[in-house]
């Protein structure tokens, strides 16, 4: 239907029209009765009114079918088990499920309109989501704890956030999803205690041992004969792996948890590699490799954790020594990285070729491919936790395999200094 303006607009325009057509000093060349312009501008105006009634039948037809789709998108929306609403870039809500407003204790259409400001408490992580969303165009995926306003208790979810575009690939809103995750968080923290608890008995049982080993060892009760040092020697190795284990395991969860921080000192990383080296001399011995150390780091002091870094260089060198080649050679590299506020350290050894799929999950906790190498038989937690403290340290772990020359490398850059001290704890992400 027309409007009062838009028939009055089209009256003058039709008045005028009729004007210049029956009037020579406008169009002088042109000469047209008053009849024919009367009949022209008739049927300019029936033409207009039919295009317009078109129109019309065209935007009704278009609502209707986004009217439909809305509904559609509604029903799928709030037939999903899971809270789901849709926002603007500054937070207001325009869209909720039935699930969130049951969330938040509203009804949907209470919720639209509202800004997460007003829903959430600690709503600043969202807005850091949302921004990092807008920046780089992609979705994000995290596990929050989540509190409603006015709520007594919060819950675990895991958040996916999406871009909604525009025609010219703007972001215009943001979906949000919400899984509830408590009982994956309940089970986590389980899981962590008794890992926690069963590293802890076997420890200091494991330790008795080795002290009572030592004893013997040392002739405390007595001279030892070859055949009972030898032996004695084999059951205090094998603990000594089993203490390792043990340590292994137990330090893995403190990183996941966040527990551990990074306590920096100044060292020469050459010195320690050496300290490592003598410690793994009888392995070493026992496949008959050589170590030939590389350095050309214009200098090898760095700030970092030297436990953490020694049981790096240990877990790296260790599988070096299992699964290198008999009596060969293992090369150690130590230079500086490119901009040379690193040091990059690489232990290359002869072996059988790692494919690239063995390759991708290597450093991966628990994840063991049929023919992964480079990988302590066990839990598999030895590559994980040496990248988690190289992650610490704000480094890089890397692996590679060369099937021509069959070696294989694994080693590690970290910065020299470390800048923000604050930061330098596990990201329990």
């Amino acid at each position: 239907m027309l409007d009062r303006k838009k028939i009055l607009i089209l009256f003058i325009s039709s008045v005028i029209l009729y004007y210049i057509l029956v009037t020579p000093t406008i169009l002088p060349r042109v000469t047209v009765c008053p009849i024919d312009a009367l009949g022209i501008t008739v049927f300019v105006i029936i033409s207009s009114l039919i295009i317009r009634y078109l129109s019309m039948l065209e935007a009704k037809e278009l609502e209707d079918k986004i009217a439909a789709q809305h509904m559609l998108m509604s029903t799928i929306i709030n037939s999903t088990s899971i809270v789901m609403y849709l926002k603007e870039l500054d937070g207001r809500i325009r869209l909720s499920n039935n699930k969130h407003a049951d969330l938040i204790g509203l009804r949907p259409e209470e919720i639209v309109g509202l800004s997460t400001k007003d829903l959430y408490e600690n709503f600043e992580i969202h807005e850091e989501d949302d921004r990092k969303i807008i920046e780089t165009k992609l979705p994000i995926r995290t596990e929050k704890f989540v509190q409603v306003i006015n709520q007594p208790e919060g819950h675990w979810y895991r958040i996916t956030k999406a871009p909604v575009f525009n025609r010219f690939h703007q972001v215009t809103n943001i979906v949000v999803i919400f899984e509830n995750i408590d009982e994956e968080k309940e089970l986590d923290e389980r899981k962590t205690t008794f890992v926690a608890t069963m590293t802890h008995d076997l420890k200091t049982p494991t330790l008795a041992q080795i002290n009572a080993l030592d004893l013997l060892l040392n002739n405390y009760f007595g001279e030892l004969n070859t055949p009972q040092r030898d032996i004695l020697k084999q059951i205090k190795g094998s603990c000594n792996y089993m203490s390792d284990l043990i340590f292994t395991i137990l330090d893995t969860y403190l990183y996941d948890n966040g527990s551990i921080k990074i306590k920096l000192d100044k060292f020469d990383l050459e010195e320690l590699l050496n300290e490592t080296i003598g410690q793994m001399s009888n392995l070493l011995l026992d496949k008959k490799q050589i170590v030939k150390i590389h350095s050309s780091a214009s200098s090898t002091t760095i700030e970092a954790d030297k436990f953490q870094i020694k049981r790096v260089i240990l877990n790296l060198l260790s599988n070096a020594n299992s699964y290198g080649y008999f009596d060969s050679d293992i090369d150690i590299y130590i230079k500086d990285t490119n901009d040379s506020s690193g040091i990059l350290f690489d232990i290359v050894n002869k072996s059988s070729y790692i494919s690239d799929d063995a390759l991708s999950d290597v450093f991966a906790k628990f994840k063991q491919k049929k023919n992964a190498k480079f990988r302590k038989t066990g839990t598999g937690l030895g590559l994980y936790l040496s990248k988690q403290i190289i992650d610490a340290h704000g480094g890089e772990i890397h692996a590679s395999s060369d099937q021509v020359n069959e070696t294989s490398t694994f080693g590690f850059s970290i910065p020299k200094t470390q800048s923000d001290k604050s930061q330098l704890m596990i990201n329990n992400d």
